[in-house]
């Protein structure tokens, strides 16, 4: 399958976007982008992009299963994020 120009762009501006304030937040989101986000539904991706717009301290919390995030789609997100994590 040959890959656009877009595709890498989107890419790029993802993995861009995982690098956070904490390195644990980095492995996480970095790993999880690499592994696992082009198995994401459409909406899942969607979510995936929301998710980072949440803060680091949340974005903690929600990946250490401190706290869920309340939006269903993005929490079903963090749960395969932490899913992936853990294999």
């Amino acid at each position: 399958m040959p890959v656009d120009a877009a595709s890498i762009d989107r890419h790029a501006q993802l993995k861009w976007r995982c690098r956070r304030g904490m390195l644990e937040l980095d492995l996480l989101l970095q790993g999880f982008l690499e592994q696992g986000y082009d198995t994401l539904s459409a909406q899942g991706q969607i979510s995936f992009q929301e998710l980072l717009n949440y803060p680091d301290q949340d974005l903690y919390e929600y990946l250490m299963a401190r706290a869920m995030p309340t939006d269903k789609d993005v929490a079903d997100v963090v749960h395969c994020i932490r899913s992936t994590a853990l294999t």
